[in-house]
């Protein structure tokens, strides 16, 4: 019960930062196809790919995102990259 939980917030985060940074490339994708110039696509691309690569989450991130939620989640792990054995 704990882990959907832990995925459904895990999933919310990561989209929440995700969605508004993919929506700059369709914005430039989209001023492309109405009648704008090829510099606009790959200028608004550009961007979007070095904002979505400067917020890729990080292993730190990830290890800090566990701790805070196995502190309120007894189910889920504190280290997710040594699971804790299944009783």
């Amino acid at each position: 019960m704990t882990q959907p939980v832990f995925l459904r917030a895990m999933m919310n985060r990561e989209l929440s930062t995700a969605a508004p940074i993919n929506a700059i490339g369709v914005y430039g994708l989209v001023s492309f196809l109405y009648g704008g110039e090829r510099l606009d696509l790959y200028t608004f691309c550009a961007v979007s790919l070095a904002l979505l690569c400067l917020l890729w989450p990080r292993r730190l991130e990830w290890e800090v995102m566990f701790k805070e939620f196995s502190a309120k989640y007894p189910g889920v792990p504190s280290n997710p990259w040594q699971p804790e054995p299944s009783a």
